[in-house]
């Protein structure tokens, strides 16, 4: 195990720790001379029970995001270009949810996806949404668009990536898609937590 690796498993609990060692167990280092920078990844199986994010979410569990590596060891399932978004955190009234949909809330900053590879969108979406919330914006819109690019061997929509990514932040409390003349089905207003 690498110095790096020790040090961080310092602020592990110990349960946290032994499922690490397990997990890491076979894993050998990357020969340097040949990795390469996009490493194509596996789509993982789909659990056909729940969705394990959407049970963290609603169960309140805080948790910090670290940084992007936790964007991109990711589940999804493919979502058509025109499908309606929808995501309303349990601690969020059906009050400010109606007016999310409505788009009642000034948009405090926008971010624009297109023309981003899905390795880029990520890291953007990542800076974008950690810059909202430290700014303290209250709504914010990112646009995602329809279009259609290739991540872990298929053929999917940034739109079915951004759902997924959107879930990894704890101070999301909620997001849909736009109406038509605000971007439609191809944009979400996105309502954010205090800090």
């Amino acid at each position: 195990m690498s110095k790096h690796t020790k040090k961080g498993m310092d602020s592990l609990s110990e349960e946290d720790k032994i499922l690490f060692t397990e997990a890491m167990e076979n894993v050998k280092p990357l020969d340097k001379s040949k990795h390469q920078k996009n490493i194509q990844r596996k789509a993982l199986p789909q659990k056909t029970q729940s969705n394990p994010v959407s049970k963290q979410r609603e169960s309140g569990r805080q948790h910090h995001i670290a940084d992007t590596h936790e964007l991109s060891d990711i589940c999804f399932q493919l979502i058509e270009p025109e499908a309606y978004l929808t995501f309303q955190h349990n601690s969020l009234s059906h009050t400010l949810f109606n007016q999310l949909k409505a788009e009642d809330f000034l948009i405090d900053a926008e971010f624009d996806l297109h023309g981003c590879t899905v390795d880029q969108a990520m890291h953007q979406l990542w800076q974008f949404m950690h810059h909202s919330y430290e700014k303290k914006y209250k709504c914010v819109r990112v646009i995602h668009g329809k279009s259609r690019q290739r991540f872990q061997d298929q053929v999917v929509t940034l739109k079915s990536l951004l759902v997924v990514w959107l879930t990894r932040f704890p101070f999301i409390l909620g997001y849909c898609s736009c109406k038509p003349k605000s971007g439609g089905t191809g944009a979400v207003n996105v309502l954010l937590q205090r800090k």
